[in-house]
């Protein structure tokens, strides 16, 4: 039983050690795990004719979701990140700046606001296109 016991605490020891060690380059450039976002959904549809859906994976908190486990879903007012961890709507008048970071294994958008409320989400994406698609509809750099 003792030998049991070790083990799962190895285990969990090394888990959060990972998790760490992959956490520690994107929140030298601003992510929050501790600011864990939010999730109230406002009364909004999207449109098709005048939104964009990208695939890929979602950061929350502490958690992870590879790609292409989530979807971001954007148009001129409203963009929302829906995925097995948590759904979360991000207003673009919250939204100060978007930034591009860099993980381990590809590109992510973190959306900076003024009070840090969505410091603790990253969209992971490996189409660049998302960028040039949120300039367009007016989202900040």
């Amino acid at each position: 039983m003792l030998g049991l016991v070790a083990v799962v605490v190895v285990f969990f020891v090394f888990a959060i050690g990972m998790n760490f060690l992959i956490v520690a380059p994107v929140m030298r450039q601003g992510y929050r795990p501790w600011r864990s976002p939010r999730t109230a959904r406002p009364v909004y549809a999207f449109h098709s004719e005048n939104s964009v859906q990208f695939r890929g994976g979602q950061r929350v908190g502490w958690l992870n979701a590879s790609w292409p486990a989530s979807k971001l879903t954007v148009d001129s007012a409203w963009a929302s990140v829906e995925g097995p961890l948590r759904d979360v709507w991000v207003s673009r008048d919250s939204v100060a700046h978007v930034r591009r970071i860099r993980g381990m294994m590809g590109s992510g958008v973190l959306f900076e606001t003024t009070d840090g409320s969505l410091d603790g989400l990253i969209f992971w994406t490996k189409n660049l296109a998302v960028f040039e698609q949120l300039r367009q509809f007016g989202w900040p750099d």
